[in-house]
């Protein structure tokens, strides 16, 4: 990523990255099931990467309260 970018946000906390993923869509689906698919992929290759299962975690509790706001 260009940070230099208009688009580069910097760092956000895990929080905002799960409230945004939780309701962004795109061409080929939701960022939500994205992240659990890449989350399950890895799984299968014995692959546990804590940042990504935290952050899958923030997104579905989000997911399943309905309490997404738009940051």
């Amino acid at each position: 990523m260009n940070r230099a970018s208009r688009f580069y946000t910097g760092r956000l906390p895990p929080e905002q990255v799960a409230e945004v993923l939780a309701t962004a869509c795109g061409h080929w689906g939701s960022c939500a099931e994205y992240l659990h698919n890449t989350v399950a992929h890895l799984h299968e290759h014995g692959i546990r990467d804590r940042n990504l299962w935290r952050l899958q975690a923030l997104v579905a509790e989000r997911i399943k309260s309905g309490s997404s706001d738009m940051v």
